[in-house]
């Protein structure tokens, strides 16, 4: 499809009380309280300590971007690309205070999954400034 571009729209609620009620119910913060609390509690200590240690071994320094930024995440793995949300949310959630500010619009306008091209053995992470 190289140039071709198909485009369709999903409407939302159309009151903002109607708006609020879909975001609790199908954000993916939904999912995850989803999971018994220990649970949760397990997967996100192991991924934030991974993305810290991670960012350390980059000899990333604490530094918040102070833009807005798209975080690309480059994965090497067998599951579809769309099953990789709720790992993206937890490296996300990692990199508050060290290399974003927080995760709300203001600071991340964007994140994208992908595959490598090419098998790499590791999950890529690149931030990406972006232009207003």
């Amino acid at each position: 499809m190289s140039g071709r571009v198909i485009r369709f729209t999903i409407p939302y609620p159309a009151t903002s009380g109607g708006r609020k009620d879909w975001c609790k119910r199908y954000g993916m913060n939904a999912l995850y309280a989803g999971l018994h609390w220990a649970v949760r509690k397990k997967n996100a200590d192991y991924w934030h300590e991974l993305t810290r240690l991670s960012m350390q071994r980059a000899a990333l320094r604490k530094a918040p971007a102070p833009y807005p930024v798209k975080i690309v995440f480059y994965y090497d793995d067998r599951l579809d690309c769309d099953n990789h949300a709720y790992i993206s949310k937890m490296v996300v959630d990692g990199m508050k205070g060290w290399l974003i500010e927080d995760d709300s619009r203001r600071y991340v306008r964007a994140v994208e999954n992908r595959f490598w091209d090419e098998p790499s053995g590791v999950i890529g992470v690149e931030l990406r400034e972006v232009k207003l």
